[in-house]
Order: structure tokens, then sequence, then C-alpha cells
């Protein structure tokens, strides 16, 4: 039993998450939210929350659950797809949120009240204002900072949906929980649209670049541009930007000529290197339409 999330109240239902993994099911057991606890002390305890905890793993979910995180800087963004089973619809007015929940192993100590091995660094929810049974709506959460990781190898996350079936006042109900796995993000993406593609030959051409920073310190970046032979352009190519973090980007949208006559694929190669380290290449591929001549029949 983790007693505490970032000092809050541990009777509160964020206060009780009980760790209770083999190695291949969840890393947290949520029992109703912590709202079924029992007095009682050791050695019954264990008996009693996991009769608790087999009961919750024997009743069939009421919501699926698809959840990915990515980090970017010392933040977590998570997007939680929530597919509702429960029968009922989910809403402000029954206390319908989407939590994520973000852990990190260690190796507890016997002075270490976090005897699961698990400490959490952050909890963070959002209300589902109305979603009807049999719907699916996706979430978008982001925590602050993460400054207390001390490893973020070990940092992992879960997401799960609960609300007040019986309205306010009485137990929350979790109806699901999932894994959402971070996909780490390199410190700098790159892309490179097209617009039109195909193109017309002797028509406009126009490309967007998007630089986005995903580490965890400002960015100056020298960002370089080779267009195809078969286009024209009079403007820059060259761009030096700082690009902030965490998160900040920097785009640029111009518009090219294609040459009349143009029937080859248009190879774009654009480069970013930066004052720091971190390098991005991107191409950008467009065709063009082929151009036909017209077929000429003689008479003779």
């Amino acid at each position: 039993m983790e007693y505490d999330i970032n000092g809050v109240n541990p009777y509160s239902r964020y206060g009780r998450y009980w760790a209770a993994s083999d190695g291949t099911t969840l890393p947290f057991i949520i029992v109703d939210s912590g709202h079924q606890v029992h007095n009682a002390w050791y050695p019954n305890l264990y008996d009693i929350y996991k009769d608790m905890v087999d009961a919750e793993l024997a009743r069939a979910p009421e919501a699926e659950i698809t959840a990915s995180s990515q980090r970017v800087g010392n933040k977590l963004q998570f997007s939680i797809q929530v597919k509702n089973l429960s029968g009922v619809t989910l809403s402000s007015g029954n206390g319908a949120t989407v939590h994520a929940v973000v852990y990190e192993e260690h190796t507890p100590t016997p002075t270490d009240d976090h005897n699961t091995g698990r400490i959490v660094r952050e909890a963070i929810s959002a209300s589902i204002s109305s979603l009807a049974n049999g719907a699916t709506e996706t979430f978008n959460l982001e925590t602050g900072e993460l400054s207390n990781v001390a490893d973020w190898d070990n940092v992992h996350a879960v997401a799960f949906v609960d609300y007040l079936p019986d309205g306010a006042g009485n137990a929350y109900d979790m109806l699901q929980a999932a894994t959402a796995d971070s996909v780490d993000l390199p410190d700098l993406t790159l892309i490179k649209t097209d617009t039109p593609d195909p193109v017309t030959p002797g028509s406009p051409l126009t490309y967007t670049i998007r630089v986005v920073n995903n580490s965890a310190q400002d960015l100056h970046a020298t960002i370089t541009d080779t267009l195809p032979v078969s286009v024209t352009y009079a403007g820059p190519l060259v761009w030096t930007p700082t690009i902030t973090t965490p998160g900040g980007a920097w785009e640029h949208t111009f518009v090219v000529t294609v040459a009349t006559g143009c029937t080859v694929t248009l190879i774009n190669k654009v480069e970013v290197t930066t004052t720091e380290g971190p390098t991005a290449v991107y191409y950008a591929y467009t065709n063009a339409y082929k151009v036909y001549l017209p077929l000429v029949v003689r008479n003779y």
C-alpha cells in the first residue's frame, strides 16, 4: 500500500493504490478506487486485500481502455481512449473521470515506507462530460514537470476510468485500467509537408517545415533546405532559430514554382543541426503529373 502521492491526504482515493504484480499483471491493482478499505491489521490485512483484489479481477470490465504516453522534456503526455461499456452514460453528474498515474520503480529498504518498490510521482485526471454507453472518446492529459524522478528508465504509467454508480457520496467504481507505455521521442523532430501532391508542372507548390524541440534544453538550430532542381524560389533557404523547451516549435511555410514540363519525382532534403548536438534530416517527395503529347495520325 502506497500512502502518499505528492503529499496528498493518505485517506483520499488517490492515496490508496496497492501494488500487486506477479510480473505479468498490471503494476497497480485499484480496489474500487480504495473505498473498500478494511481496518484489520497484520496478519489479516494481506488476505483481506487479496480477496478484494481477486473479486475485482473476476468482474467483467465495464470499459475498454487503450492508453499511450510520450515524454516531452520532463513531462509525460497521455492519449487515453475510453469505450464505455458500463450500461449508463458516464458524465460529470456521476463523477466520471479518466486518470493517469505515473510511478517509478525502486528498491525498497527496511526503513522505507514504499514497500512495494513503486513510488507514485504524479496522478492527473480529466472529467468526462458525457459519454454514452457504447460510445468512445479520446482524452489528452499532461503531467507537470516531473523533477522528482530519479531514473527515467524506471518510470511507468497506468490509466483508468472510474465513476460514482449511485451518485455523490458513495463508493467509486473503477471500470477498467490499462498500462500506458511511454514512447521516448528524439530530442528533435522534423517534418516537411508538400501541397498539392501530385503537382502540375508550371504550378505553385507549397512547402511547410516544422521543427519541434522535445529535449530538456533550448536548442540553437540551423535549418538548411535543399530544393529540387526542378523548382524555383527566390527566398532564403537557411534559418537559425532558437527553439525553446519543452515542446517549443519552429514552423515556416513558403511557395515554390515547379518547372514547366517536369515529370520527375521532386526530392527535397531538409537538415537541422544544433549547437547543443541534436540533429535531424527529412526528405519530402512530391510527384509531378506526367504530360502526355497528343497522338497525331496522318492520312496517306
